[in-house]
């Protein structure tokens, strides 16, 4: 049965400064928020960038994300917001947040090759319940197992976790094309084959133009 009810979640992200405040100290706080919540670290240019999008569309991120109604949690703590057509479109994943950062992370530490491949078949598990919930139109599971991949926090370094980039891949890009989403779709794929590699927030509009 599934362990995780949908229901509202409150963001974590109404608790970090507005991004608006340009004085350091708060840039370097949402900087830290962004790495414990997402996984991301801030390329050098990435209040400029913010500032130009403010300037295009005046509401801020995070008061988007507040206003939003989440079916569920995610590792991260942000949610999933899915658009449900008479109650189709997600369905909870069948394990708990500790029992996924307790599988990743006994992944991460697997001493040989039988053990690697005995904690990777538990997550293989229920990469193919999601795919039982894509064809039932549940595409909403895979969004949230993909983003808690993307939130897992290993115990060693972070690089350890790359060993689930072409999962995530998978889950979000397939996720997203079935939400109707494929822009998301080609942003998770690119973004994943070059996950480890720093980057400024100019060299990806420019490959992407």
């Amino acid at each position: 049965m599934p362990k995780r009810k949908s229901v509202p979640n409150k963001s974590i992200v109404s608790k970090c400064p507005k991004l608006d405040d340009t004085d350091k100290i708060n840039h370097n706080e949402y900087k830290s928020l962004i790495q414990s919540a997402f996984l991301l670290k801030c390329p050098p240019d990435f209040f400029e960038f913010y500032n130009f999008c403010c300037s295009v569309f005046p509401e801020s991120p995070l008061g988007l994300i507040d206003k939003r109604t989440p079916v569920c949690t995610t590792l991260n703590g942000i949610g999933l917001q899915v658009e449900l057509r008479n109650g189709i479109g997600y369905r909870p994943v069948t394990s708990s947040h500790n029992e996924i950062t307790e599988m990743l992370q006994n992944l991460m530490d697997s001493k040989n090759e039988k053990a690697r491949l005995r904690n990777l078949s538990k997550l293989d598990e229920l990469m193919t319940l999601v795919q039982f919930a894509n064809d039932e139109g549940d595409y909403g599971q895979g969004l949230e197992l993909g983003l808690d991949l993307l939130a897992f926090h290993p115990r060693g370094p972070l690089e350890s976790a790359n060993c689930l980039n072409k999962r995530i891949a998978v889950l979000l890009s397939t996720g997203y094309r079935l939400a109707g989403r494929p822009r998301f779709s080609d942003v998770i794929k690119q973004h994943m084959e070059t996950r480890s590699t720093p980057k400024t927030v100019k060299d990806v509009t420019a490959s992407s133009g």
